[in-house]
């Protein structure tokens, strides 16, 4: 992470953390003019062991550590509007003095009648929250378009969703930054789209696209996704995949697509397994250094295996192994965890 990285995100925490504080102190002083704002959280904390690694030197490293903390500040407002303002804090986000949170969530939402509501902020866009769900084990892993990087799990704009004639088909348009949750720093926008479709009980069948354009190298990236899965108390099945095109000043379009295949399922009151396989195949711009622009192309396999022990409806204690490999390095990154998933 570069030093205006850094002070982005630092700037981002800041604000978000004058903004709960604020929202907890409005609650106090409102709380018996209106409902109460609700305070919630989750946290994905984990003992790691690498098992194996490319880099010879990594294998056997072990140690603990949280891979995310939220701390989320829901306010309802009226019938009609709504308010949230949730801190993320990441093993990944760690600056000079520790992890720094950042804003996750930071929006208004209005609803404007007939099922149809207006959400105005940093959010998630069409396609993410529906795949998070059918998969249903985000504590263990990010779904598939996250955990490649094709499309950010948050953006700054307008979003607005509704039913078309009936609850059965739903869709979600949205107009972002395409600067996740930092501010823009360009004229350039990403545009959403998504239709759900609810056929029967549990069934949920989504297909989605996003467009963005670029200040070179890259000029264009169109990508398109489809998701299909079932749901029910016991056990879950589904399949995601993608397709994505990018255009370029100096080389030829990029083509990149994958897939995803997986379930899980609770044989018993406390206990159940869950099982993933991505395939990915991804085209990307090089730019060596004194050599001409070309694009390089990774081609990689994903494997996870877990065992779900949840003690209490908040709690789940998974022992899980999850592997990448990629075609063209002869050894795997393979790593053992014990993970700890709580809500409050």
């Amino acid at each position: 992470m570069n030093i205006s990285t850094i002070r982005r995100v630092r700037l981002a925490g800041l604000a978000g953390c004058i903004l709960l504080g604020c929202v907890l102190g409005g609650s106090v002083r409102t709380a018996r003019a209106q409902s109460p704002v609700k305070i919630s959280g989750l946290a994905y904390v984990d003992y790691y062991y690498q098992i194996t690694d490319p880099d010879d030197a990594k294998e056997g490293t072990n140690g603990f550590t949280y891979r995310r903390l939220y701390l989320t500040a829901d306010a309802p407002i009226s019938d009609s509007f709504s308010a949230r303002a949730r801190l993320e804090a990441t093993d990944g986000n760690l600056g000079p003095k520790g992890p720094t949170p950042f804003v996750k969530d930071l929006y208004l939402k209005w609803k404007v009648g007939g099922g149809h509501a207006l959400t105005m902020g940093v959010t998630s866009p069409p396609s993410f929250a529906i795949s998070e769900d059918v998969w249903g084990f985000r504590s263990l892993e990010k779904t598939i378009l996250d955990l490649n990087g094709v499309v950010s799990s948050r953006d700054f704009g307008v979003r607005v969703n509704g039913p078309l004639g009936t609850d059965a088909v739903r869709y979600g348009l949205m107009v972002g930054n395409n600067e996740t949750v930092f501010p823009e720093d360009d004229k350039y926008k990403r545009v959403y789209g998504q239709l759900e479709f609810y056929p029967a009980e549990g069934v949920t069948l989504a297909l989605a696209s996003n467009w963005a354009a670029y200040d070179g190298p890259r000029e264009h990236q169109l990508v398109a996704s489809a998701l299909a899965g079932y749901v029910s108390a016991t056990w879950r099945v589904g399949v995601e995949g993608f397709y994505e095109l990018g255009t370029f000043e100096r080389v030829d379009d990029a083509m990149s697509y994958g897939g995803s295949l997986f379930g899980a399922a609770m044989f018993a009151e406390q206990w159940g397994l869950v099982g993933r396989v991505d395939r990915v195949q991804r085209e990307r711009l090089v730019e060596p250094d004194n050599a001409p622009a070309r694009l390089g192309t990774a081609r990689t396999t994903f494997g996870l295996v877990a065992l779900v022990y949840q003690p209490h409806p908040q709690v789940q204690v998974m022992p899980n192994v999850r592997l990448l490999k990629d075609d063209d390095v002869g050894t795997a990154n393979t790593l053992g965890r014990m993970t700890l998933f709580f809500t409050f």
